[in-house]
């Protein structure tokens, strides 16, 4: 996914559902469906698999694969290692996951708290910055057709001087 998308709000979201098209959805969180009524009222093909269970690994055992992914109100709720854990299982079954979440120490009664260098460094690109309640959130972005599987120092045309 090339760029950066500016959301405000969770209705640019559902821009993005309609521009990506995806014909196999999940939702995850108690309030993660809303930005896909329209879409779904559209696309009366499109599937939609909605997970607000506390036991998410056990929920994704189906080795189900989705197009797209959506999380929201749900990291934040748990350790963060285990959150890291249930992440990289999802990122093997979504070709494109978006999480929303609460960012920095601002957050403080939440049981894991986030930056924004800990979805990076699982892959994960931050799309946009907005605020719930005057304090940030992020959307960010796993794109599986667009990640890298090697680390750029690898390849000498990042470092190496040409001869």
């Amino acid at each position: 996914m090339g760029g950066r998308i500016q959301c405000s709000d969770d209705v640019d979201l559902a821009i993005i559902v309609e521009e990506k098209a995806p014909h196999c959805i999940l939702t995850i969180g108690p309030h993660a469906t809303n930005n896909f009524a329209k879409y779904l009222q559209l696309h009366p093909q499109a599937n939609l698999t909605h997970i607000d269970d506390v036991n998410l690994l056990a929920a994704l055992d189906t080795g189900q694969r989705f197009d797209f992914s959506y999380i929201y109100g749900v990291l934040e709720k748990m350790p963060k290692a285990q959150a890291c854990h249930w992440l990289t299982q999802l990122r093997g079954q979504s070709l494109l996951l978006y999480a929303k979440v609460p960012l920095g120490k601002a957050w403080l009664k939440h049981a894991s708290l986030w930056e924004k260098n800990d979805l990076r460094s699982m892959g994960f690109d931050l799309l946009s910055l907005s605020a719930e309640q005057d304090r940030p959130v992020g959307l960010f972005c796993y794109d599986a057709n667009a990640y890298k599987t090697g680390a750029g120092w690898l390849n000498s045309k990042y470092w190496a001087e040409p001869d």
